[in-house]
């Protein structure tokens, strides 16, 4: 359930090219995702990008999911001190598929959510693979006074701006 609204971020390409991963991101709110900064330092960056969601390994094979374009005219905001980037996400996929059958992550600004050396889980695209799941070997090393959580998981390149769980989800 978690791992529902985690999305790959890909180049647009033409039909029936294979798109390219190089980040991950995750649903927010009803057409907004979340991601980092350096994966979107502005809105031309974000031009021409999609969501690619579903794209997992499943009993068949890895499914080819569906992509939703970014839409960064609509809204783009992100902050390099936080390392963040919010972009709209169009409500369709050229075929017509809908972007509200996903639900979303909320955001939850509450603090004491996780504790130093408890597990952290990652869902995460790494390499611009399909989903996974990092639920072992992770821990959370540090609550820098800054807020920033210094952690440490089996991540590889790709795997920016994937949402990281406290062991409840």
């Amino acid at each position: 359930k978690a791992g529902r609204p985690v999305v790959r971020i890909v180049t647009l390409v033409d039909e029936g090219i294979v798109p390219e991963g190089f980040a991950t991101g995750f649903l927010v709110a009803e057409q907004l995702i979340l991601t980092n900064y350096h994966v979107f330092r502005t809105a031309d960056e974000a031009r021409g990008t999609g969501a690619q969601f579903l794209y997992e390994h499943t009993d068949g094979g890895v499914r080819k999911g569906l992509i939703f374009e970014l839409d960064p005219d609509r809204f783009f905001l992100n902050n390099k001190g936080f390392d963040y980037a919010f972009v709209a996400v169009k409500p369709k996929t050229r075929h017509g598929a809908e972007l509200s059958q996903f639900m979303y992550l909320p955001l939850i600004g509450v603090k004491g959510k996780i504790l130093k050396g408890d597990p952290i889980n990652i869902i995460q695209h790494p390499e611009g693979m399909p989903k996974q799941y990092a639920t072992v070997n992770n821990r959370l090393l540090d609550i820098r006074d800054d807020g920033f959580l210094i952690y440490e998981t089996d991540t590889l390149v790709a795997s920016s701006g994937s949402p990281a769980f406290n062991q409840h989800w």
